[in-house]
């Protein structure tokens, strides 16, 4: 008896692992965010948001694929939260017009 080719040995689906890496992404993303405080680093912003972009993309693939969808939705919300408040922080200090 053969298993589901989706289905590795650990009983996680694959496609479920593109939005476990999304929300970690995520997660990296805020923690930078929480670090372009300091008034030294406030260049991470520049990696930070395409950063975030990715982790979106990859928790927006992992919602469209997945059947379990809370670590991609998520993920999401938290992308987007660290992609807005990159940005606001970029044109505060007038880098983007």
């Amino acid at each position: 008896m053969r298993s589901h080719p989706d289905k590795s040995i650990y009983g996680t689906n694959r496609v479920d692992i593109v939005c476990i890496t999304g929300f970690i992404v995520s997660l990296v993303t805020m923690l930078v965010l929480l670090l372009t405080i300091i008034p030294e680093m406030e260049w991470l912003n520049w990696l930070n948001v395409p950063l975030a972009v990715i982790g979106l993309a990859l928790c927006l693939i992992g919602v469209i694929t997945s059947t379990s969808r809370g670590y991609g939705i998520a993920g999401a919300i938290i992308c987007c939260v660290a992609i807005a408040l990159g940005l606001l922080r970029l044109n505060a200090f007038g880098v983007i017009v």
